[in-house]
């Protein structure tokens, strides 16, 4: 009865999770500039774009619980990353990882989407992505922003005396 209890609670909880990230991360792909986005060089980071663009960013970061944040685009035929934080260590122009490359081109070319997985860091955390398009002034999709979102409420559900619930190694 604990596990099927855990599995309801474990999947209402994904639902609200994944319409929620998605909905901030909506919001804030208005907030960043796409013409400047569009603009951006590979080799190019500290642009004037790219300074405005990472500014745009880290006031998203400020306003909700954001573990990391960046743009993606298509340069050269190749997805590529486009802006992020400076901490990050990722450049203008660092190719996508292949592991990911597929789920940003499908949303290039979508309204936004949401991960169906809930996935776990090294440190014990939840997170869960999501990623909308950027479009310029004339509505054409220059990029993607993403948003991987720490689910602090799923690690309070999910974890107990800092052990993970009813043998769940991993979420979902």
């Amino acid at each position: 009865m604990g596990v099927a209890i855990y599995r309801y609670v474990h999947n209402s909880f994904l639902e609200t999770a994944s319409a929620d990230t998605l909905a901030i991360t909506k919001l804030a792909a208005h907030e960043i500039n796409g013409n400047l986005l569009g603009l951006l060089d590979v080799g190019y980071d500290n642009s004037y774009a790219n300074t405005v663009i990472r500014d745009e960013m880290s006031k998203v970061n400020e306003r909700a619980n954001i573990y990391d944040i960046f743009t993606v685009g298509e340069r050269g035929g190749s997805l590529v990353y486009l802006s992020r934080p400076e901490s990050s260590g990722y450049a203008i122009g660092n190719p996508v990882e292949d592991v990911y490359a597929n789920e940003m081109k499908a949303a290039l070319n979508s309204d936004g989407t949401v991960t169906s997985v809930v996935k776990e860091s090294a440190d014990g955390h939840y997170f869960i992505t999501a990623y909308a398009p950027i479009k310029n002034k004339d509505g054409n999709t220059v990029g993607l922003l993403g948003l991987v979102y720490k689910c602090s409420e799923w690690n309070r559900i999910c974890r107990r005396d800092g052990k993970p619930r009813y043998g769940y190694e991993k979420a979902c």
